[in-house]
Protein backbone atom coordinates (compact mmCIF):
# COMPACT_ATOMS: atom_id res chain seq x y z
CA UNK A 1 0.00 0.00 0.00
CA UNK A 2 1.29 3.46 -0.79
CA UNK A 3 0.40 6.92 0.45
CA UNK A 4 -1.48 7.88 3.60
CA UNK A 5 -4.99 8.68 2.28
CA UNK A 6 -6.50 5.51 3.74
CA UNK A 7 -5.35 6.24 7.30
CA UNK A 8 -8.18 6.88 9.75
CA UNK A 9 -8.77 7.04 13.48
CA UNK A 10 -10.02 9.22 16.33
CA UNK A 11 -6.96 9.45 18.57
CA UNK A 12 -3.79 8.68 16.65
CA UNK A 13 -0.36 8.33 18.27
CA UNK A 14 2.71 8.64 16.03
CA UNK A 15 5.94 6.90 17.05
CA UNK A 16 9.31 5.91 15.60
CA UNK A 17 11.68 8.11 13.60
CA UNK A 18 12.26 9.55 10.17
CA UNK A 19 9.34 11.94 9.68
CA UNK A 20 6.89 11.88 12.60
CA UNK A 21 6.19 15.62 12.50
CA UNK A 22 5.92 15.61 8.71
CA UNK A 23 3.43 12.74 8.94
CA UNK A 24 1.51 14.48 11.70
CA UNK A 25 0.91 17.63 9.65
CA UNK A 26 0.33 15.70 6.42
CA UNK A 27 -2.48 13.89 8.25
CA UNK A 28 -3.72 17.19 9.65
CA UNK A 29 -4.07 18.53 6.11
CA UNK A 30 -5.74 15.30 4.93
CA UNK A 31 -8.32 15.33 7.72
CA UNK A 32 -8.99 19.06 7.31
CA UNK A 33 -9.66 18.48 3.60
CA UNK A 34 -12.23 15.90 4.70
CA UNK A 35 -13.97 18.56 6.79
CA UNK A 36 -12.75 17.23 10.14
CA UNK A 37 -11.66 19.41 13.07
CA UNK A 38 -8.16 18.44 14.17
CA UNK A 39 -6.15 19.03 17.34
CA UNK A 40 -2.40 18.39 17.27
CA UNK A 41 -0.48 17.73 20.49
CA UNK A 42 2.44 15.77 21.94
CA UNK A 43 3.13 13.49 24.89
CA UNK A 44 6.86 14.25 24.65
CA UNK A 45 8.34 17.29 22.85
CA UNK A 46 7.96 18.78 19.39
CA UNK A 47 9.21 21.82 17.51
CA UNK A 48 7.34 25.05 18.23
CA UNK A 49 6.34 26.26 14.75
CA UNK A 50 5.35 29.86 15.43
CA UNK A 51 3.21 30.37 12.33
CA UNK A 52 0.77 27.58 13.18
CA UNK A 53 -2.47 28.31 15.06
CA UNK A 54 -1.62 27.33 18.62
CA UNK A 55 -2.89 27.34 22.17
CA UNK A 56 0.22 27.29 24.35
CA UNK A 57 -0.36 26.32 27.96
CA UNK A 58 1.63 28.28 30.53
CA UNK A 59 1.76 27.31 34.21
CA UNK A 60 -1.71 26.04 35.18
CA UNK A 61 -3.65 27.82 32.43
CA UNK A 62 -5.13 24.74 30.75
CA UNK A 63 -8.66 25.16 32.11
CA UNK A 64 -8.64 28.89 31.31
CA UNK A 65 -7.46 28.37 27.73
CA UNK A 66 -9.45 25.29 26.78
CA UNK A 67 -12.50 27.44 25.98
CA UNK A 68 -10.53 29.18 23.22
CA UNK A 69 -9.83 25.93 21.35
CA UNK A 70 -13.28 25.59 19.69
CA UNK A 71 -12.99 29.18 18.45
CA UNK A 72 -9.57 28.41 16.96
CA UNK A 73 -10.98 25.30 15.29
CA UNK A 74 -13.81 27.38 13.82
CA UNK A 75 -11.25 29.75 12.28
CA UNK A 76 -8.49 27.38 11.20
CA UNK A 77 -9.88 23.85 11.14
CA UNK A 78 -6.97 22.72 13.33
CA UNK A 79 -4.95 23.92 16.29
CA UNK A 80 -1.77 22.88 18.09
CA UNK A 81 -2.24 22.50 21.86
CA UNK A 82 0.76 21.94 24.12
CA UNK A 83 2.67 23.35 27.06
CA UNK A 84 5.49 25.83 26.65
CA UNK A 85 9.01 24.54 27.17
CA UNK A 86 10.87 27.57 28.53
CA UNK A 87 14.33 28.18 27.12
CA UNK A 88 13.88 25.85 24.14
CA UNK A 89 12.34 26.28 20.71
CA UNK A 90 10.00 23.42 21.53
CA UNK A 91 6.66 22.66 23.11
CA UNK A 92 5.92 19.70 25.33
CA UNK A 93 3.19 17.54 26.82
CA UNK A 94 0.64 19.17 29.09
CA UNK A 95 1.52 18.49 32.73
CA UNK A 96 -0.46 18.56 35.95
CA UNK A 97 -3.87 18.15 34.26
CA UNK A 98 -5.69 14.88 34.80
CA UNK A 99 -7.40 13.50 31.71
CA UNK A 100 -6.13 16.22 29.36
CA UNK A 101 -6.01 13.87 26.35
CA UNK A 102 -9.67 12.95 26.87
CA UNK A 103 -10.63 16.60 27.30
CA UNK A 104 -8.94 17.55 24.04
CA UNK A 105 -10.44 14.60 22.15
CA UNK A 106 -13.96 15.77 23.04
CA UNK A 107 -13.32 19.08 21.28
CA UNK A 108 -12.33 17.67 17.88
CA UNK A 109 -12.96 14.95 15.33
CA UNK A 110 -9.34 13.76 15.23
CA UNK A 111 -6.59 14.12 17.84
CA UNK A 112 -3.07 13.67 16.44
CA UNK A 113 -0.30 13.00 18.97
CA UNK A 114 3.45 13.01 18.47
CA UNK A 115 4.36 10.32 21.01
CA UNK A 116 8.08 9.73 20.51
CA UNK A 117 11.41 11.46 19.98
CA UNK A 118 14.35 10.56 17.72
CA UNK A 119 16.67 13.59 17.51
CA UNK A 120 15.81 13.95 13.79
CA UNK A 121 17.38 10.58 12.87
CA UNK A 122 15.66 8.15 10.46
CA UNK A 123 15.43 5.09 12.77
CA UNK A 124 15.53 4.40 16.49
CA UNK A 125 15.30 1.84 19.25
CA UNK A 126 12.91 3.02 21.99
CA UNK A 127 14.23 3.83 25.44
CA UNK A 128 12.83 2.37 28.69
CA UNK A 129 10.05 5.00 28.95
CA UNK A 130 9.35 5.23 25.22
CA UNK A 131 7.19 5.63 23.28
CA UNK A 132 4.70 7.64 25.35
CA UNK A 133 1.44 6.31 23.89
CA UNK A 134 -1.56 7.56 25.88
CA UNK A 135 -4.11 5.00 27.03
CA UNK A 136 -6.80 6.80 25.02
CA UNK A 137 -5.10 6.24 21.64
CA UNK A 138 -6.93 3.86 19.31
CA UNK A 139 -4.37 3.87 16.48
CA UNK A 140 -0.56 3.80 16.51
CA UNK A 141 1.43 4.79 13.43
CA UNK A 142 5.09 3.73 13.50
CA UNK A 143 7.47 5.64 11.22
CA UNK A 144 10.78 4.53 9.67
CA UNK A 145 12.88 6.75 7.42
CA UNK A 146 14.18 4.90 4.35
CA UNK A 147 17.14 7.29 4.11
CA UNK A 148 18.70 4.95 6.69
CA UNK A 149 19.24 2.16 4.14
CA UNK A 150 22.83 1.01 3.45
CA UNK A 151 24.32 3.37 6.04
CA UNK A 152 26.10 2.38 9.28
CA UNK A 153 23.72 2.02 12.22
CA UNK A 154 25.94 4.37 14.23
CA UNK A 155 25.12 7.18 11.78
CA UNK A 156 21.42 6.74 11.31
CA UNK A 157 19.95 5.47 14.57
CA UNK A 158 18.89 7.09 17.82
CA UNK A 159 20.13 4.66 20.50
CA UNK A 160 22.26 2.90 17.91
CA UNK A 161 23.68 0.23 20.24
CA UNK A 162 20.19 -0.86 21.30
CA UNK A 163 19.06 -1.03 17.67
CA UNK A 164 22.15 -3.01 16.67
CA UNK A 165 21.45 -5.49 19.48
CA UNK A 166 17.82 -5.83 18.45
CA UNK A 167 18.93 -6.66 14.88
CA UNK A 168 21.85 -8.92 15.89
CA UNK A 169 24.39 -6.52 14.38
CA UNK A 170 27.13 -4.14 15.43
CA UNK A 171 26.82 -0.37 15.17
CA UNK A 172 29.31 -0.35 12.30
CA UNK A 173 27.10 -2.66 10.22
CA UNK A 174 24.80 -1.06 7.64
CA UNK A 175 21.04 -0.91 8.09
CA UNK A 176 19.50 -2.90 5.21
CA UNK A 177 16.04 -3.66 3.84
CA UNK A 178 16.20 -7.06 5.57
CA UNK A 179 16.26 -5.19 8.89
CA UNK A 180 12.94 -3.44 8.31
CA UNK A 181 10.64 -6.34 9.17
CA UNK A 182 12.41 -7.31 12.45
CA UNK A 183 12.26 -3.67 13.55
CA UNK A 184 8.56 -3.46 12.63
CA UNK A 185 7.58 -6.71 14.39
CA UNK A 186 9.68 -6.48 17.55
CA UNK A 187 8.02 -5.67 20.87
CA UNK A 188 11.30 -3.91 21.66
CA UNK A 189 11.16 -2.01 18.37
CA UNK A 190 8.35 -0.25 16.56
CA UNK A 191 5.64 -2.38 18.21
CA UNK A 192 6.65 -1.38 21.73
CA UNK A 193 3.67 -0.30 23.88
CA UNK A 194 1.25 -0.79 20.96
CA UNK A 195 -0.61 -3.57 22.78
CA UNK A 196 -3.99 -4.35 21.14
CA UNK A 197 -4.35 -1.07 19.27
CA UNK A 198 -4.57 -0.86 15.49
CA UNK A 199 -0.98 -0.61 14.26
CA UNK A 200 0.15 0.66 10.88
CA UNK A 201 3.61 1.49 9.57
CA UNK A 202 4.77 4.39 7.43
CA UNK A 203 7.95 3.78 5.44
CA UNK A 204 8.82 7.39 4.77
CA UNK A 205 11.45 9.00 2.53
CA UNK A 206 10.65 6.68 -0.38
CA UNK A 207 12.20 9.29 -2.67
CA UNK A 208 15.54 7.89 -1.45
CA UNK A 209 14.81 4.58 -3.21
CA UNK A 210 16.68 5.37 -6.40
CA UNK A 211 17.76 1.74 -6.83
CA UNK A 212 15.11 -0.47 -8.44
CA UNK A 213 16.10 -3.44 -6.28
CA UNK A 214 15.61 -1.42 -3.10
CA UNK A 215 12.15 -0.41 -4.20
CA UNK A 216 11.18 -3.99 -5.02
CA UNK A 217 12.55 -5.24 -1.68
CA UNK A 218 10.65 -2.58 0.28
CA UNK A 219 7.41 -3.62 -1.43
CA UNK A 220 8.20 -7.24 -0.60
CA UNK A 221 8.56 -6.22 3.06
CA UNK A 222 5.13 -4.59 2.86
CA UNK A 223 3.65 -7.84 1.51
CA UNK A 224 5.25 -9.85 4.32
CA UNK A 225 3.96 -7.40 6.95
CA UNK A 226 0.45 -7.84 5.55
CA UNK A 227 0.59 -11.48 6.71
CA UNK A 228 0.86 -10.10 10.25
CA UNK A 229 -2.10 -7.77 9.55
CA UNK A 230 0.14 -4.70 9.62
CA UNK A 231 -0.66 -2.25 6.81
CA UNK A 232 2.43 -0.61 5.33
CA UNK A 233 2.28 2.85 3.73
CA UNK A 234 5.23 3.63 1.46
CA UNK A 235 5.50 7.36 0.79
CA UNK A 236 7.62 10.49 0.83
CA UNK A 237 6.58 13.07 3.41
CA UNK A 238 9.23 15.62 2.58
CA UNK A 239 7.32 18.80 3.43
CA UNK A 240 5.44 20.08 0.40
CA UNK A 241 4.12 23.55 0.93
CA UNK A 242 0.55 24.17 -0.10
CA UNK A 243 -0.36 27.53 -1.62
CA UNK A 244 -3.87 28.58 -2.58
CA UNK A 245 -4.69 31.20 -5.19
CA UNK A 246 -8.04 32.76 -4.28
CA UNK A 247 -9.90 34.78 -6.91
CA UNK A 248 -12.45 37.19 -5.42
CA UNK A 249 -15.24 37.48 -8.00
CA UNK A 250 -18.38 38.17 -5.97
CA UNK A 251 -18.69 41.96 -6.30
CA UNK A 252 -21.85 43.74 -7.43
CA UNK A 253 -20.08 46.18 -9.82
CA UNK A 254 -22.01 49.14 -8.39
CA UNK A 255 -19.72 51.82 -9.84
CA UNK A 256 -19.52 50.05 -13.20
CA UNK A 257 -23.29 49.96 -13.61
CA UNK A 258 -23.42 46.37 -14.85
CA UNK A 259 -21.72 43.04 -14.19
CA UNK A 260 -18.26 44.09 -15.33
CA UNK A 261 -16.90 40.56 -15.09
CA UNK A 262 -18.94 39.69 -18.18
CA UNK A 263 -17.52 42.64 -20.14
CA UNK A 264 -15.87 41.68 -23.42
CA UNK A 265 -12.21 42.64 -23.53
CA UNK A 266 -10.29 43.77 -26.64
CA UNK A 267 -9.10 40.21 -27.34
CA UNK A 268 -12.68 38.87 -27.41
CA UNK A 269 -12.62 37.15 -24.02
CA UNK A 270 -14.80 38.23 -21.14
CA UNK A 271 -13.03 39.84 -18.22
CA UNK A 272 -13.51 36.82 -15.96
CA UNK A 273 -12.10 34.52 -18.68
CA UNK A 274 -8.93 36.60 -18.83
CA UNK A 275 -8.47 36.17 -15.08
CA UNK A 276 -9.22 32.44 -15.07
CA UNK A 277 -6.76 31.86 -17.93
CA UNK A 278 -4.10 33.86 -16.10
CA UNK A 279 -4.54 31.78 -12.94
CA UNK A 280 -4.39 28.57 -14.97
CA UNK A 281 -1.14 29.77 -16.56
CA UNK A 282 0.31 30.54 -13.12
CA UNK A 283 -0.47 27.08 -11.75
CA UNK A 284 1.05 25.40 -14.79
CA UNK A 285 4.29 27.34 -14.34
CA UNK A 286 4.77 25.70 -10.95
CA UNK A 287 4.14 22.23 -12.36
CA UNK A 288 7.40 22.26 -14.28
CA UNK A 289 10.13 19.90 -13.14
CA UNK A 290 12.35 22.86 -12.21
CA UNK A 291 9.80 24.31 -9.78
CA UNK A 292 8.77 20.91 -8.40
CA UNK A 293 12.36 20.02 -7.56
CA UNK A 294 13.27 23.44 -6.24
CA UNK A 295 10.25 24.38 -4.15
CA UNK A 296 8.09 21.25 -3.63
CA UNK A 297 4.96 23.37 -3.72
CA UNK A 298 1.37 22.40 -4.47
CA UNK A 299 -0.79 25.16 -5.98
CA UNK A 300 -4.57 25.21 -6.17
CA UNK A 301 -7.16 27.77 -7.24
CA UNK A 302 -10.34 28.73 -5.38
CA UNK A 303 -12.90 31.05 -6.95
CA UNK A 304 -15.35 32.95 -4.74
CA UNK A 305 -18.36 34.29 -6.61
CA UNK A 306 -22.14 34.75 -6.42
CA UNK A 307 -24.75 32.13 -7.27
CA UNK A 308 -26.13 34.36 -10.02
CA UNK A 309 -22.77 34.32 -11.84
CA UNK A 310 -23.37 30.82 -13.23
CA UNK A 311 -21.32 31.30 -16.38
CA UNK A 312 -18.24 32.27 -14.39
CA UNK A 313 -18.70 29.39 -11.94
CA UNK A 314 -19.08 26.82 -14.71
CA UNK A 315 -15.97 28.09 -16.51
CA UNK A 316 -13.97 27.83 -13.29
CA UNK A 317 -15.14 24.26 -12.68
CA UNK A 318 -14.11 23.32 -16.22
CA UNK A 319 -10.58 24.33 -15.29
CA UNK A 320 -10.79 22.11 -12.17
CA UNK A 321 -10.83 25.14 -9.89
CA UNK A 322 -12.84 24.93 -6.69
CA UNK A 323 -15.83 27.29 -6.58
CA UNK A 324 -17.60 28.64 -3.49
CA UNK A 325 -20.46 31.11 -3.34
CA UNK A 326 -20.31 34.09 -1.01
CA UNK A 327 -23.56 33.89 0.98
CA UNK A 328 -23.47 37.62 1.76
CA UNK A 329 -21.71 39.59 -1.01
CA UNK A 330 -23.38 42.77 0.21
CA UNK A 331 -21.11 42.64 3.26
CA UNK A 332 -18.17 43.66 1.10
CA UNK A 333 -14.82 42.23 0.11
CA UNK A 334 -14.05 40.94 3.62
CA UNK A 335 -16.91 38.47 3.27
CA UNK A 336 -15.55 37.13 -0.03
CA UNK A 337 -12.02 36.96 1.33
CA UNK A 338 -13.15 34.97 4.37
CA UNK A 339 -15.34 32.65 2.29
CA UNK A 340 -12.26 31.68 0.27
CA UNK A 341 -9.88 31.58 3.21
CA UNK A 342 -12.16 29.33 5.26
CA UNK A 343 -11.89 26.68 2.54
CA UNK A 344 -8.07 26.90 2.53
CA UNK A 345 -7.10 27.08 6.18
CA UNK A 346 -4.77 24.11 5.71
CA UNK A 347 -2.68 26.04 3.17
CA UNK A 348 0.72 27.46 4.12
CA UNK A 349 -0.17 30.68 2.34
CA UNK A 350 -3.02 32.21 0.36
CA UNK A 351 -2.66 34.66 -2.50
CA UNK A 352 -5.71 36.87 -3.00
CA UNK A 353 -6.45 38.53 -6.29
CA UNK A 354 -9.52 40.38 -7.54
CA UNK A 355 -11.35 39.63 -10.76
CA UNK A 356 -11.28 43.16 -12.20
CA UNK A 357 -7.54 43.37 -12.95
CA UNK A 358 -7.48 42.01 -16.52
CA UNK A 359 -4.04 43.49 -17.21
CA UNK A 360 -2.50 41.40 -14.44
CA UNK A 361 -0.01 38.83 -15.73
CA UNK A 362 0.94 35.30 -14.73
CA UNK A 363 4.53 36.58 -14.56
CA UNK A 364 3.53 38.89 -11.71
CA UNK A 365 1.79 36.13 -9.76
CA UNK A 366 4.75 33.86 -10.37
CA UNK A 367 7.10 36.54 -9.00
CA UNK A 368 4.95 37.03 -5.87
CA UNK A 369 4.81 33.30 -5.15
CA UNK A 370 8.50 32.80 -5.85
CA UNK A 371 9.36 35.72 -3.56
CA UNK A 372 7.45 34.05 -0.72
CA UNK A 373 8.99 30.62 -1.35
CA UNK A 374 12.46 32.14 -1.33
CA UNK A 375 11.77 33.68 2.08
CA UNK A 376 11.58 37.35 1.10
CA UNK A 377 8.58 38.05 3.34
CA UNK A 378 5.62 36.57 5.20
CA UNK A 379 3.37 38.96 3.29
CA UNK A 380 4.14 39.62 -0.38
CA UNK A 381 2.26 42.25 -2.38
CA UNK A 382 2.39 43.58 -5.90
CA UNK A 383 3.24 47.27 -5.82
CA UNK A 384 3.42 50.32 -8.07
CA UNK A 385 5.82 53.06 -7.02
CA UNK A 386 6.43 51.31 -3.70
CA UNK A 387 2.73 51.35 -2.75
CA UNK A 388 1.34 47.87 -1.86
CA UNK A 389 -1.69 46.71 -3.81
CA UNK A 390 -3.45 43.63 -5.15
CA UNK A 391 -2.63 40.79 -5.54
CA UNK A 392 -1.35 40.10 -2.04
CA UNK A 393 -0.12 36.87 -0.47
CA UNK A 394 -0.44 36.16 3.27
CA UNK A 395 1.26 33.28 5.10
CA UNK A 396 -0.85 31.25 7.52
CA UNK A 397 0.25 33.23 10.57
CA UNK A 398 -2.09 36.04 9.44
CA UNK A 399 -5.21 33.93 8.87
CA UNK A 400 -6.67 34.77 12.26
CA UNK A 401 -6.45 38.50 11.54
CA UNK A 402 -7.89 38.04 8.06
CA UNK A 403 -10.84 36.13 9.47
CA UNK A 404 -11.52 39.05 11.84
CA UNK A 405 -11.90 41.63 9.04
CA UNK A 406 -15.30 43.20 8.45
CA UNK A 407 -17.11 45.27 5.86
CA UNK A 408 -15.57 46.45 2.61
CA UNK A 409 -12.05 46.28 4.02
CA UNK A 410 -9.55 43.86 2.60
CA UNK A 411 -6.11 42.93 3.85
CA UNK A 412 -4.51 46.37 3.44
CA UNK A 413 -4.88 47.17 7.12
CA UNK A 414 -3.03 43.97 7.99
CA UNK A 415 -0.28 44.87 5.51
CA UNK A 416 0.11 48.30 7.18
CA UNK A 417 0.19 46.70 10.63
CA UNK A 418 3.03 44.29 9.70
CA UNK A 419 5.24 46.31 7.36
CA UNK A 420 8.34 44.66 8.82
CA UNK A 421 7.13 41.33 7.36
CA UNK A 422 6.13 42.69 3.95
CA UNK A 423 7.99 42.19 0.69
CA UNK A 424 6.99 44.11 -2.46
CA UNK A 425 7.10 42.97 -6.06
CA UNK A 426 7.26 46.11 -8.18
CA UNK A 427 5.22 46.10 -11.40
CA UNK A 428 3.76 48.73 -13.69
CA UNK A 429 0.87 50.93 -12.56
CA UNK A 430 -1.26 49.91 -15.54
CA UNK A 431 -1.01 46.21 -14.69
CA UNK A 432 -2.46 46.74 -11.22
CA UNK A 433 -5.30 49.05 -12.25
CA UNK A 434 -8.80 47.96 -11.26
CA UNK A 435 -11.58 48.29 -13.83
CA UNK A 436 -14.15 50.28 -11.86
CA UNK A 437 -15.78 52.14 -14.76
CA UNK A 438 -16.52 51.17 -18.40
CA UNK A 439 -13.88 53.54 -19.74
CA UNK A 440 -11.19 51.63 -17.78
CA UNK A 441 -11.83 48.26 -19.40
CA UNK A 442 -8.89 48.51 -21.81
CA UNK A 443 -6.46 49.47 -19.05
Amino acid sequence: MTGIESISGRIIAITGAGGKTSLLFALQRKFCREGKRVIVTTTTHMLDEKDRPSVIIRSSSFDQLIDTIPKMLDHFGYVVVAEEDPGRNKIRAVTGVTGWITKLSKLCDVLLIEADGARRLPVKAPGPEEPVIPDEADVVLGVIGLSALHRPISEIAFRSEALAGLLGKTVSDPFETEDLLPLILSENGLRKNVRNRRFEVILNQADNLTDKNDLEEVHEIAEKAAKYRIPIHICSLTPCRKLSLILLAAGNSVRYGANKLMTEMPDGRRMYQVMLDMLDDTVNRFRTEEYRNRFRTELSVTVVTQEKYNELAEAAVEKSFRVFFNPAPERGIASSLQTGLYQNLDADACLFTVCDQPSLSAETLEAIIRSFLEGAGRIVCASAGGVPGNPCLFSSEFYRELMALSGDRGGKQIVKKHLDKVSLVEVGTEELKDVDYPENREA
